[in-house]
């Protein structure tokens, strides 16, 4: 990270992301759990889901700082530029 303003701004998003990726996954284990017939399907089901899901929140919290930051660390206004 550039700067703590930065630092802190991705800490906060990706606190959100891994509390939305792990409601997620237990509602999925648990519907994989009820649903498939043997549990190694229902774990793999729940592993591939979340391999995919944090690979999907990974790409989500750079394209939060992406759009929030320039490449030197300074926050954008919401036409792009620098404060």
């Amino acid at each position: 990270m550039r700067n703590q303003e930065t630092w802190d701004f991705g800490n906060k998003i990706g606190a959100k992301m891994i509390f939305y990726l792990g409601m997620s996954t237990l509602i999925v284990g648990t519907v994989a759990y009820f649903i498939s017939p043997p549990p190694p399907w229902s774990l793999g089901i729940y592993g591939f889901f979340l391999v995919v899901a944090a690979f999907v929140g990974i790409f989500w919290c750079e394209q939060q700082l992406s759009d929030n930051f320039d490449k030197n660390g300074r926050r954008v206004n919401s036409e792009g530029k620098p404060d």
